[in-house]
């Protein structure tokens, strides 16, 4: 990866969005990404990755044991950078020592001295939708967080204004590829859920005689009253062959 940014700058990040897009599924990505923030902003002696799912943060991928320890930090603290870009652009902190925005995660983030200055990214991505305004259909956008890039060092100004400048390409390229792994993801999952629903769909209409509409039906009111997902429900009937 070293070798992305050895030709000029428009090339070396063209090979960048290649790279992250050739990887085949969401958690190669969220590597690279840690791997390019790493190799490519100067300074950057750690990095890590958040992505946020279903409004939590639930999926990290850290370049190092520090940079896994300031993510937990800051749920623990509940205060931090990472936190703050999760509404803002970025968020740069030159010297955790004298900067007085978060006081419980600053003082203990920075009290091991291999953590000075930090600086976090927000992955987000313009999604379109439809509004109504005086009875006329018309298109918007919405900003749709996917997630935060944070990356530290043990040095106070460590990350210059060039650091920053990559770190928003990284950003914004990281954002479209993952955005575009979650979708993948999600499909494959509805796709999988779709076959499974089936099976039980045709183990219930087989043992019982039941149309398919009716079968679906019994999956859903057991669904309901197990307070359990149809697809959980499903798994049970296609793994046990027993109605649910």
């Amino acid at each position: 990866m070293g070798d992305l940014f050895d030709l000029e700058p428009a090339g070396s990040f063209a090979r960048m969005a290649r790279a992250l897009l050739a990887e085949p599924d969401l958690a190669s990505a969220l590597e690279r990404v840690v791997g390019l923030a790493v190799a490519t902003i100067d300074g950057c002696e750690h990095a890590s990755v958040s992505v946020v799912r279903a409004r939590h943060s639930t999926v990290r991928v850290a370049s190092s044991e520090t940079a896994t320890r300031l993510e937990a930090l800051q749920e623990e603290v509940g205060e931090g950078p990472t936190r703050d870009a999760a509404t803002e652009t970025f968020v740069v902190a030159d010297d955790l020592r004298s900067d007085g925005r978060w006081h419980r995660f600053s003082a203990r983030a920075s009290a091991s001295g291999d953590v000075r200055c930090i600086a976090a990214f927000r992955l987000f991505v313009e999604e379109r939708r439809a509004v109504r305004a005086d009875g006329r259909a018309s298109v918007g956008s919405d900003e749709r967080t996917i997630g935060t890039l944070t990356v530290s060092a043990g040095r106070a100004a460590a990350l210059t204004k060039e650091s920053v400048s990559i770190g928003l390409l990284l950003a914004t390229h990281g954002a479209l590829v993952l955005a575009a792994k979650l979708r993948q993801e999600q499909l494959e999952e509805a796709l999988r859920s779709r076959d499974v629903i089936g099976q039980a769909k045709g183990i219930l209409m087989a043992r019982e005689g039941i149309t398919a509409d009716q079968a679906f039906d019994r999956l859903r009111r057991a669904s309901q009253r197990l307070n359990l997902k149809l697809r959980d429900i499903a798994d049970q009937v296609a793994f046990t062959g027993l109605a649910p």
